[in-house]
């Protein structure tokens, strides 16, 4: 299995930033729902390395061919109307990205400056997605996790952005407070 280091690193970043999304009542599942948080996770994480390995391997390649970091380009070609739960949709995403990223500066000497756009976007995405997806548990409403940055001018923080946000959202909903790994 293949070791995910950026994932550790997030967890990292979220302690080191205080992002924990702790609150002192845990949200409580709606009655309408009849999935187990297991069974939740469970969807969300195999999707979720499903898409780290297809985008690992598409990031490594892009990187060993010399493009630019355009993750955003990837996922614009998938078709993602084949999957029918947005807990896999989402988990399928996050992966993608994550993977790209990891495969792309896989061995690579990155610039201190890119990594911590990256890291900044991946905060603020998690933050903001575990406090939608904690409101969305909250109020029963269903699962849809829509990141809210688009920046194209600074492809490293919206990538960060985006797997943070699904990531947080994802652990917001569940209940859970870190990240999947």
């Amino acid at each position: 299995m293949m070791k995910q280091p950026l994932i550790l690193a997030f967890a990292t970043v979220l302690l080191l930033t205080g992002a924990t999304g702790a609150t002192n009542a845990s949200p409580q599942p709606a009655s309408s729902m009849k999935e187990s948080d297991e069974q939740i996770e469970s969807i969300f994480e195999h999707h979720y390395q499903s898409g780290y390995e297809f985008g690992f391997e598409q990031g490594w390649r892009d990187r060993s061919a010399e493009k630019k970091y355009a993750p955003q380009q990837l996922t614009s070609h998938l078709n993602l109307a084949s999957f029918a739960d947005q807990r896999a949709k989402a988990g399928y995403l996050a992966g993608v990205l994550a993977g790209f990223h990891d495969g792309y500066y896989n061995n690579s000497e990155a610039s201190q400056a890119e990594m911590q756009r990256f890291y900044n976007g991946y905060s603020q995405g998690y933050q903001s997605g575990q406090a939608d997806g904690q409101t969305v548990r909250q109020t029963a409403k269903t699962y849809t996790p829509q990141p809210d940055s688009s920046n194209p001018s600074d492809p490293q923080f919206t990538n960060g952005y985006n797997i943070g946000y699904w990531q947080g959202f994802e652990a917001g909903w569940t209940g859970r407070e870190t990240p999947v790994e």
